[in-house]
């Protein structure tokens, strides 16, 4: 029970602004993340077996749909994308200002024989690197904290490895850099890795922890990319499998459903009609401990048509509790709008808007499929002109009056 609230508290507790030798950042909302970029895209190549969240605040995600063998959302440009961009600048910041204790390290890292590393903050001023073999030892303390800050970019090279020795935990090894990090071919990478740059795993790497970016683009190709849920990652006492909702004329049916739940006192049902200000509608209890799914559903009955937002909180018996993802329910009871149209799509470029109703769009955008902006016009545009863009897929990103609509467009040459 006194480890269990030690973890709770660690889950918990607001960022520090500095972090002293042994003790982990509090990674709040990133914590699911597997993948995830402030800004840029996401891709992946190939064939890639994923376990964890996918995001980006702020560009495309492709690639993670046939061949690819993965378990958790995908989630682009949402309010929950928003909070994670922030707090992953926390602890970014965080990390970057915590004391370093071994400042007299070479950049590189690693011999072929296996270089032993003890727990501590490593600072190096400029880019640094991974060569060979690097073991984390831990000296028998599985809260030991392993931190390396770069102050440039962070390469890993092709086959270099990193193994945790008497009681390491991938959940307690940082790597952050000032700068772009690559993984190289078939590496073998433990730890969360955040950086300020370009994110990308070789092929037939594989990486247990995090890769993060707080701007560029991250890229996966044929890895394997998981949260061990057993390596001191702070695994969530319940497992959601999904959360969902739909309008049956004014009623909005909610349904959720977990796949395990560990102490699980109840469900908290918010509502909001603006995302900020959240009220409770209705509590349901949960199943304390289970390890096989559970379905729960709930109608909501709004006073008036409109707009809304859910939001699960799921409390402990202990009294700790946490947030799930955030659901948006549009034109309840409300007469519908046609959904926006492209046409041509395919096309050379040229195409149009189709929609009922165009004064609802007030804003439109259109990206590339590494996450570039290559258009963005005012919501009276009826007509739009890509023809000299390059062939391939794009998204178009329109904002309404009430949503933010994602629609994939794919330009073809003669």
């Amino acid at each position: 029970m006194k480890a269990k609230v030690l973890v709770y508290l660690f889950f918990f507790l607001f960022f520090c602004a500095n972090i002293s030798e042994g003790q982990a950042p509090n990674l709040r909302s990133v914590q699911g993340f597997v993948l995830f970029t402030s800004e840029g895209a996401v891709a992946n190549t190939a064939i890639s077996n994923i376990t964890g969240d996918i995001g980006t605040n702020f560009g495309a995600i492709t690639g993670f749909r046939s061949g690819v063998v993965f378990s958790g959302d995908t989630l682009s440009q949402t309010e929950r994308t928003a909070l994670v961009k922030i707090d992953l600048q926390k602890v970014y910041d965080t990390l970057f200002q915590t004391t370093s204790t071994i400042s007299d390290h070479a950049p590189a890292f690693g011999l072929d024989t296996g270089e032993v590393i003890k727990a501590g903050v490593y600072g190096i001023g400029a880019a640094g690197s991974i060569t060979g073999k690097v073991i984390l030892n831990a000296e028998g303390n599985s809260n030991a904290v392993f931190i390396f800050k770069f102050g440039g970019a962070f390469s890993i090279t092709a086959g270099a490895e990193i193994t945790l020795a008497n009681g390491a935990l991938p959940g307690n090894v940082f790597w952050v850099a000032n700068g772009a990090i690559s993984m190289g071919a078939n590496s073998i990478m433990i730890g969360t890795f955040i950086a300020k740059g370009a994110n990308s795993l070789g092929n037939a790497a594989t990486l247990t922890g995090r890769m993060l970016s707080i701007v560029g683009a991250v890229n996966t190709n044929t890895n394997e990319i998981n949260l061990s849920t057993t390596g001191g990652f702070v695994p969530l006492p319940v497992k959601l499998l999904s959360f969902s909702g739909i309008c049956n004329n004014q009623n909005i049916m909610l349904k959720w459903s977990t796949a395990v739940e560990t102490n699980n006192q109840n469900f908290s049902v918010e509502r909001s009609e603006n995302a900020i200000n959240w009220s409770t509608i209705t509590t349901i209890a949960g199943a304390g401990n289970s390890a096989i799914q559970r379905n729960y559903n709930y109608t909501d009955i709004p006073q008036k048509p409109g707009n809304y937002y859910y939001r699960l909180k799921q409390t402990d018996f202990d009294g700790a509790f946490i947030y799930g993802h955030t659901i948006y329910i549009k034109n309840c009871g409300e007469e519908t709008i046609e959904i926006i149209k492209i046409s041509p799509n395919p096309s050379t470029g040229k195409f149009k808007l189709i929609h009922d109703n165009r004064s609802q769009i007030r804003l439109i955008q259109v990206f590339n499929a590494a996450g570039e902006k290559v258009f963005e016009a005012n919501g009276d545009n009826s007509i739009i002109d890509l023809s000299t863009k390059t062939a391939g897929l794009y998204y178009m990103r329109l904002q309404t009056n009430t949503n933010i609509i994602t629609k994939e467009i794919i330009i073809k040459k003669d």
